[in-house]
């Protein structure tokens, strides 16, 4: 299977929006990455309501490795 790696770019917030909608009808995986509070969750969130989804939000650092994979 290949993987195609895209490069990192900066969006405002609409674009954000439109890519990880796309990616999601696409089946692909995206990565919102930035600085706290800049309103990620938010964005999913909305994002998710729109499109009528479930948005599970899991914080790993908050987890222990055993949360994750069991014992």
């Amino acid at each position: 299977m290949a993987v195609q790696i895209d490069t990192t770019r900066q969006v405002n917030i609409n674009q954000a929006s439109l890519i990880i909608q796309r990616a999601i009808a696409r089946k692909r995986p995206t990565m919102l990455w930035g600085a706290p509070g800049i309103g990620k969750s938010d964005l999913i969130r909305q994002i998710g309501e729109v499109l009528g989804r479930k948005v599970i939000d899991i914080r790993l650092p908050l987890w222990e490795p055993t949360d994750m994979k069991g014992i």
